[in-house]
Formats: C-alpha cells, sequence, structure tokens
C-alpha cells in the first residue's frame, strides 16, 4: 500500500484536540477511497505533538485563493511517483504540509486547474483543524473526482448529477474543474459550466481543451476543432501542457 506523509503546523494553541481526531477520521476515508496509506503528525507551538512518518521536500507556489472569508496560501507539485501539497491559512497560523509516494494526492484532485478546494485532504484540513464551515457542495464535487480518478465512471456520475440537483447553482459556477468533470463524463450540463468559464476566462487554455474534448465526444467536429484552435492559434504562442493535447486532437479531426 502506497504512503502519505502529512505533518500539520500549528503557530499558536489549538483549541481542542477533537479537531485533529475528526481531521484523522476524514483523512482515513480518504485513505480507503484513494486505496493509500496515510500518515500523519502534529507539530503545536515548534513541539512535536505526533509523528507518525518523515517529510520530503515541499513543493513550489504558491496560489492564492479565498474560503470563507479567510485567505488561502497553497503549493503543490507531483512527479510520476510522488506527489506535494502545503496549505496556510495566515490569520489563524496553521499549516498543512502533506508529502505522497504516489502522485494520487493531487492528481485525483487536479489541482493543475487552479482550486485547492478539490483536494480532499485540504478541505478536510480547512474544516476540521481550521474550523472553518463545511461545504457539502465541495466535498460531493470531490467525491466525483476521486470515483472518476479510479475510474468508477457510473458512480462518479450519480454522484455529480446529485450534486447539480441540490445545488442548481452549479451551472452557473466559474469551476474549471467541474468542467473537466462534466466534459470527462459527457454529461450535458457542462453547456451552461462551459459558458460561463470561458466568458470570465477567455485565454485560459485548459478551459477550451475540456470543452473540445466534450463536443469531439459529442460529434461536434467542427466546434471541437474550433476550440482546439483557440488554444494552438493563441497570439502569441501559449507555453503551457494544453497546447501539445490540443495539437493531438486536432490530428485525429483533420
Amino acid at each position: 500500500m502506497r504512503a502519505i506523509a502529512i505533518a500539520l503546523f500549528a503557530l499558536v494553541p489549538l483549541a481542542a484536540q477533537s479537531r485533529f481526531e475528526k481531521f484523522n477520521r476524514d483523512v482515513a476515508a480518504i485513505q480507503e477511497q484513494l486505496r493509500i496509506k496515510i500518515s500523519t503528525a502534529v507539530v503545536e507551538n515548534g513541539r512535536l505533538l505526533w509523528k507518525l512518518d518523515a517529510f520530503g521536500p515541499k513543493p513550489a507556489g504558491p496560489f492564492q485563493q479565498t474560503y470563507s472569508d479567510e485567505q488561502i496560501l497553497w503549493e503543490f507539485a507531483q512527479t510520476d511517483d510522488s506527489s506535494y501539497l502545503t496549505v496556510n491559512v495566515p490569520s489563524r497560523k496553521l499549516k498543512l504540509d502533506a508529502r505522497a509516494s504516489s502522485p494520487a494526492m493531487t492528481e485525483a484532485a487536479h489541482l493543475e486547474d487552479g482550486n485547492i478546494l478539490r483536494s480532499a485532504v485540504a478541505l478536510a484540513f480547512l474544516v476540521d483543524v481550521v474550523g472553518l464551515p463545511p461545504s457539502p457542495r465541495d466535498e460531493m464535487e470531490n467525491r466525483a473526482l476521486t470515483a472518476l480518478y479510479l475510474g468508477q465512471r457510473d458512480q462518479s456520475a450519480a454522484i455529480i448529477g446529485e450534486a447539480l440537483k441540490k445545488f442548481p447553482e452549479l451551472e452557473s459556477s466559474d469551476d474549471l474543474t467541474l468542467l473537466h468533470l462534466l466534459a470527462d463524463l459527457h454529461l450535458p450540463a457542462i453547456e451552461s459550466v462551459a459558458t460561463v468559464v470561458l466568458m470570465k476566462h477567455p485565454d485560459l487554455p485548459a478551459a477550451w481543451l475540456y470543452y473540445g474534448k466534450y463536443l469531439r465526444s459529442q460529434r461536434r467536429f467542427r466546434e471541437a476543432t474550433l476550440c482546439f484552435k483557440q488554444i494552438t492559434e493563441h497570439q502569441p504562442p501559449l507555453n503551457d501542457p494544453a497546447v501539445a493535447e490540443a495539437n493531438k486532437e486536432l490530428s485525429t479531426l483533420e
């Protein structure tokens, strides 16, 4: 079983040990979903409270976003056989460091799309340890992502379908990872999400790539070609992994 090592650094006293107990229960659930072994370590005010594994190099970054009015700084990196993640909440002086001996921790969350809330480990940290409000909508989307990553397409489609019914505002969100999820599952709800994402981020190559792949799956080849060319013919030329993928897609259409 693959191993994940997680370090949690607290620079001020933590309010209740139960936060860590809940966090570890959530991480244990993630362990079962991704079929990997997870170990944790906790440091409070520089004093080691709990350590079950060693830690590797930290990733580059940082990226910044907001959750429940809190500024979140985060970093991630991955290789063929490892992944790294840090999540920092400056106002609470709490930081999570995580290292995995497989890329699953970041691949499953599709963190290259730029949303740390798609990481089940990060979301559990923010809710359980930092004490921010839970987000059932994000939790459902993360479950759907994990199921898709594990090849459980029907289960993934059922989960995200339920989420779309329960949270209809999802279809008007500019959530790039949701666009990827809907495209991969070939779900028609992608149309409204794509409209919002591409309107707000017309120069985002991943958005054109995801939507183009969906259009190709629906045999809407002309529209798919136009999407891929938004990437390959962009001026100035893009330095993005999506360029190679778009060229590969075009080679199958022309």
